[in-house]
């Protein structure tokens, strides 16, 4: 299992986005049964809203990349209440945003890796071995 966050998870259908093959290899593992990607239910609220505001895609083109991501068949993760806890810390602790604390969590929770492309994020948390850095 693996947490995928949406900088990573978009790079699958937003055209010319750097690091598109590598990320691409985590979709094959997961529609092949080697990997199973998890996500924070947040995900979809991400994706929907940074596909709902590229200038470059028409509406049209975002609800088709939005309605790919729902069919991929990710393992959904709610939070618990004593996960808001733990966002609180982390969001404190490393000056975060709670989107950002929430997967982090979800990664702790499971005991896996948290992968994400967004390098000031994985600055921040450097000393969290789980966090992994696309490239």
């Amino acid at each position: 299992m693996i947490v995928l966050d949406s900088s990573v998870i978009l790079k699958w259908v937003i055209p010319d986005e750097s690091d598109a093959e590598e990320t691409l290899s985590y979709l094959r593992l997961h529609a092949t049964g080697a990997e199973t990607i998890a996500v924070p239910f947040l995900l979809f609220y991400e994706v929907a809203n940074v596909l709902g505001t590229k200038p470059q895609l028409a509406s049209s083109e975002g609800k088709k990349a939005l309605d790919a991501i729902l069919n991929l068949g990710l393992s959904q993760h709610a939070s618990a209440d004593s996960d808001y806890l733990k966002i609180i810390d982390y969001v404190k602790k490393y000056r975060i945003s709670g989107y950002d604390a929430a997967y982090i969590t979800l990664a702790e929770n499971l005991g896996c890796d948290f992968v994400t492309a967004d390098e000031k994020l994985a600055a921040r948390v450097k000393d969290l071995a789980f966090v992994k850095l696309l490239g």
